[in-house]
């Protein structure tokens, strides 16, 4: 598909109404001037909170500015998450306007109780830790796990991908090795132990 030219992408523009791509394809058709956003009815944006820096989803609403505003297609955006990564509470709302601003839409949510039947019920259970309890030992071992954290988060730091199923696998892996630092860290290694657990499970999904 990155190879095709314009008179593959019209007949297939002609033959759908509807076409599911990555955001990049996308990008790379309005570049080209293979598609003009004037031709489209609605973009939907999987995961939408991602439209952040220089991702695809943002460079898709940057060629709105040369759009004239009455044919500008709707935007639908959908999330479970509406910020991407971590967030101070107090930065919650600005980042809410931001993604706003950037998807030329507004956040909605549902209030109906009905979504809640068929929404995931974690089991929480609160653990209390203090760095005060942290013994010579603990101290050797944090220092030890930081040490072989670092160099794969160098490693993977330094990496450039292009192809997006490697793109995708490449980022998780970063930010698995992320979390168990933050957590070794915050927490202790019993929490970054587990947390890892969690992240592996997930890696090879993502891998897979």
């Amino acid at each position: 598909m990155d190879f095709w030219d314009k008179p593959t992408w019209e007949k297939e523009f002609n033959q759908s109404n509807v076409l599911v791509m990555t955001a990049q394809i996308f990008v790379d058709l309005l570049r080209h001037a293979y598609i003009r956003l004037s031709q489209v009815n609605l973009l939907i944006f999987d995961e939408c909170h991602h439209a952040k820096k220089n991702d695809p989803y943002k460079q898709i609403m940057q060629f709105f500015d040369c759009c004239l505003k009455e044919a500008h297609p709707k935007v639908m955006g959908l999330t479970a998450s509406i910020v991407n990564g971590k967030v101070k509470p107090h930065k919650i709302e600005s980042e809410i306007r931001e993604l706003e601003k950037t998807l030329r839409s507004t956040c909605e949510t549902s209030h109906d109780e009905d979504v809640e039947k068929f929404a995931a019920k974690p089991k929480e259970e609160v653990l209390t830790f203090s760095n005060q309890a942290v013994d010579d030992d603990t101290n050797l071992l944090i220092t030890i796990l930081t040490d072989v954290l670092r160099p794969g988060i160098d490693f993977l730091h330094d990496c450039r991908m292009s192809d997006v199923l490697v793109k995708n696998a490449h980022w998780y892996a970063k930010f698995a090795l992320r979390e168990c630092q933050d957590t070794l860290q915050e927490l202790g290694p019993w929490a970054a132990c587990q947390v890892a657990g969690f992240l592996i499970k997930d890696l090879g999904k993502v891998c897979v």
